[in-house]
């Protein structure tokens, strides 16, 4: 009986993954070239392709990556944009009458998002504007967003995918490189909403171990955060500042950080 139990499931898993034929998202950020990442179902599985002014990355999709994405867009609402640039977003019911609730769309700063998805012989079009933590089109570029961080390794790729991520609600941008020795890179721009993760992380790093901290995509702070960089900096002795783009060069250099922790 489980044999049967797991055989139908895989039967509907796999159902699920051939009725995702492609889905197409683009990326225009305010300040950043825009991009494009599309997944196509072959003969041999998904693949997926990233593109932007001189990035252009084609890899394999993982078909449990395949499953999940797939998956998520079964349920996921499509919304259209209108004519007074908004986009719909529930129906709700006052003095008996059925009233569509409307939000902005897009703005002057910001990222505006759009796509296609065919599923099942449908294709279906979405549009949103920077969307908030917790909210599904945020879901969905999570989604995206751990997968392509897991399958492009081009520095040039990847400078860009850090860019990207600052116009999305992800907090601090912040990664673990490896362990031995221990290192981590610092991206993006600080700003006042994102301290209380940096104080955190700083307040996290061991004092006892070499620990590096590449500042090679930072793109700058607040002066309010210059003492919280040089407090780290005197506590953790065996800390240091590594493959420092200039702004960061500077911003460390005025935050009184002694040059020899600074590479």
């Amino acid at each position: 009986m489980r044999l049967v139990t797991i055989i139908v499931l895989s039967l509907i898993s796999i159902q699920l993954f051939t009725q995702f034929d492609k889905f197409c998202i683009e990326f225009h950020p305010s300040f950043l070239a825009g991009s494009k990442l599309q997944i196509e179902k072959e003969d041999d599985g998904y693949t997926m392709h990233f593109q932007s002014n001189e990035i252009n990355q084609k890899c394999a999709v993982p078909d449990s990556f395949a499953v999940v994405l797939e998956d998520f867009l079964s349920s996921y609402q499509c919304a259209k944009k209108t004519m007074i640039d908004t986009i719909l977003h529930k129906s709700v019911l006052q003095n008996g009458d059925t009233i569509i609730e409307r939000e902005i769309c897009f703005g002057n700063d910001g990222i505006t998002v759009n796509g296609v998805i065919q599923l099942a012989e449908k294709i279906k079009s979405f549009q949103f504007w920077s969307p908030r933590k917790n909210d599904k089109n945020h879901e969905l570029v999570a989604l995206l967003f751990s997968l392509m961080s897991n399958s492009f390794t081009d520095t040039a790729t990847v400078i860009y995918q850090e860019r990207l991520e600052q116009y999305f609600d992800f907090g601090l941008g912040l990664k673990k490189i490896k362990d031995k020795p221990l290192q981590y890179k610092l991206y993006g721009s600080i700003t006042e909403d994102k301290g209380e993760q940096l104080r955190s992380f700083f307040e996290k790093l061991p004092k006892n171990k070499l620990v590096y901290i590449d500042m090679s995509n930072f793109e700058g702070m607040g002066t309010m955060f210059e003492d919280d960089f040089l407090d780290v900096t005197e506590t953790h002795k065996h800390l240091f500042w590594i493959k420092c783009s200039p702004i960061a060069k500077k911003m460390l250099e005025r935050a009184e950080i002694a040059s020899n922790r600074i590479q």
